[in-house]
């Protein structure tokens, strides 16, 4: 038995972890319908070329190449335009999933008939590992939930794949927050309570990249107002996430300086 899962993997020059991360896919206790890796401009795609060939008899895997650097978000799109299942699950390169996380998710999502869905993600898997048991439990989000703080980190999102609105291209940073919003229309949004998800990095700005905060920061501001513009946020909603993320801004500043003394 296979879940109608399309795991949708963008690559750029992420030779060194992408094993790690196809591993965690193959490793599903609930198999996945197929993985859909999109390279992004990377030089040295031969070498990712040779590593796909050694899954195929292992899993339904599919290479899409573009010849030039366009973004995660234009990657995320061309594979969401490739994939064949009923669900779209993102993973990024560097990162890994539970070997529970396609048959716990897909079973809350069918049973629940939910749009969307994600889950916990742990940072610094080098220092913890997964826990080994996992729960059904999770909470609905609703409109407000997600305006004041959007809890989808994208390696823990899954969704309907009919109807999804795609990811804005424009956009390099918070485009995942942009196209969670936009998808708020199509039905229900939950969060499961466990951690189905991990990468080895520390969160951003406290892995000494200081200026990730910031432009980070500029980035939300620009999509809420993005958002507005285009008529898909109405202003006390936009107010209220404005004023929300500049004071979260200071409090992360003021963490990641804590973290570096």
């Amino acid at each position: 038995m296979k879940a109608s899962v399309s795991v949708i993997m963008p690559h750029y020059n992420a030779l060194d972890t992408i094993k790690r991360s196809i591993d965690s896919v193959v490793s599903q206790t609930l198999s996945v319908g197929e993985l859909i890796i999109v390279d992004d401009g990377s030089p040295a795609v031969d070498k990712l070329k040779l590593l796909v060939l050694d899954y195929k008899s292992i899993i339904d895997i599919v290479l899409i190449e573009s010849d030039v650097n366009r973004g995660a978000a234009h990657a995320r799109n061309t594979g969401i335009k490739h994939s064949k299942c009923k669900y779209i699950a993102f993973l990024d390169s560097d990162d890994v999933w539970h070997p529970e996380k396609i048959k716990l998710q897909y079973s809350v999502m069918e049973k629940n008939e939910m749009f969307l869905s994600g889950h916990g993600y742990m940072f610094n898997l080098y220092n913890q590992n997964f826990q080994a048991t996992v729960s059904s439990e999770h909470t609905s989000i609703n409109r407000n939930n997600f305006i004041l703080g959007n809890p989808f980190f994208t390696p823990t999102v899954m969704a309907r794949r009919e109807c999804f609105i795609s990811f804005d291209e424009r956009y390099r940073r918070v485009d995942d927050y942009k196209c969670w919003y936009e998808n708020l229309c199509n039905g229900t949004f939950a969060l499961l309570s466990s951690d189905l998800a991990g990468g080895f990095k520390a969160p951003i700005g406290a892995s000494g990249l200081s200026g990730s905060l910031k432009l980070m920061h500029v980035a939300y501001l620009d999509v809420l107002k993005s958002l507005l513009v285009e008529k898909n946020m109405r202003y006390f909603e936009y107010l209220m996430a404005a004023t929300c993320e500049r004071m979260k801004y200071p409090l992360r500043v003021m963490l990641f300086k804590f973290r570096g003394k």
